[in-house]
């Protein structure tokens, strides 16, 4: 690499080598930027969840995520390691051991605090609420949906190394061609210039995950039978039964949102008129959130929050009354599904 001054003068800087694969690894959780994910079409960047994160074939190297609730698993590799062939078989069995765990998102964060603290690092649950700029149900949303989305297999696997293999790039690019796991490598090259550090990264696999993506292999939204489908994979009979009452309600009062995640879609009923916030919202995995806090503004939300709460507070749905929310199990609410319709049905004949 040539470096020029302002002034004329340049300097030749020549790559160097990270010390070892801990050297690599810190960098990148250090610097998660250095992956170029804009180089896939996505306007989305790196968080590092944690180090070394815990499965039943050997801990990850990097578990990351993006602000969309993406899961990333990164191996790191030096091209001169002498095994460096095996990485992609070591990545699989990495990402099979994640899926087969069934991670729970308690799980997740007791995995995560596990590493932390072993590391002696800032707790995860309170550098990810920095990261999104949320609150703790948007952390809590965001690690379920990065839960799901590994128990569902459903993750980017990245091969972060120096210098990449011949083979290795012709696997990728079979492996990308020919399935539905997302596989990327990164190449990174390394330089230091005075008090500078220099990294040029090169992602590999990139074009094929862009065919993939163009050819309707991965879905940017869900639809009403795409929910109900994955609804009907997750949950039990009466649950099901349950959501499609609640669909039934809300479908004839407004449209009706399907959410964005590539793990766990949800049904938002935009059900007050001339509002476009949703009073609860269902998960694909059971899960239902009141949202009375999202229509406080809305014309008449006082007098509609002032119908519902005392209703639903009855029912034994507990409400924090400061946030007005709540996120209920199904085995909560699946039972009072007739109490709650009534609920909503009465706080909105009050705003009529």
């Amino acid at each position: 690499m040539l470096i020029i001054s302002r002034g004329g003068r340049s300097a030749r800087v020549e790559k160097q080598a990270f010390p070892d694969e801990d050297a690599l690894q810190r960098y990148i959780s250090e610097n998660p930027e250095a992956i170029p994910l804009d180089e896939l079409g996505e306007d989305a960047s790196l968080h590092v969840l944690g180090r070394e994160f815990p499965t039943a074939s050997g801990p990850v190297d990097v578990l990351a995520t993006d602000s969309a609730g993406n899961a990333y698993l990164i191996e790191t590799k030096l091209f001169k390691n002498p095994d460096k062939r095996q990485v992609l078989a070591q990545v699989l069995d990495y990402a099979a051991a994640l899926w087969s765990a069934e991670l729970s998102t308690e799980d997740l964060i007791a995995g995560l605090r596990e590493d932390a603290s072993r590391r002696k690092a800032p707790d995860p649950v309170a550098r990810l609420t920095e990261y999104l700029d949320g609150d703790d149900e948007a952390v809590s949303e965001h690690l379920e949906r990065v839960a799901h989305a590994v128990a569902d297999g459903r993750f980017t696997a990245i091969v972060l190394m120096d210098r990449l293999d011949d083979r290795l790039r012709t696997l990728i690019r079979f492996m990308n061609e020919h399935s539905r796991f997302r596989l990327l490598a990164v190449e990174l090259d390394y330089y230091r210039f005075e008090d500078s550090e220099i990294v040029s990264p090169r992602v590999f696999g990139a074009e094929a995950r862009q065919k993939s993506a163009r050819s309707g292999d991965r879905r940017a939204s869900w639809s009403e039978d795409e929910f109900f489908a994955r609804f009907t994979e997750r949950c039990d009979p009466a649950t099901v039964a349950a959501g499609r009452k609640l669909y039934d309600f809300a479908a004839p009062l407004g449209s009706i949102g399907w959410g964005s995640s590539g793990a766990n879609p949800s049904m938002i009923p935009y059900c007050l008129p001339g509002f476009n916030k949703a009073p609860f919202v269902l998960f694909s995995i059971g899960n239902l959130d009141c949202k009375l806090r999202w229509v406080r503004n809305a014309p008449k939300g006082v007098e509609f929050i002032a119908a519902a709460l005392p209703r639903l507070t009855a029912l034994g749905l507990p409400i924090d009354p400061a946030k007005l929310r709540k996120r209920w199990p199904a085995e909560l609410w699946v039972p009072k599904v007739d109490g709650v319709i009534a609920a909503f049905k009465a706080a909105l004949a009050a705003v009529e």
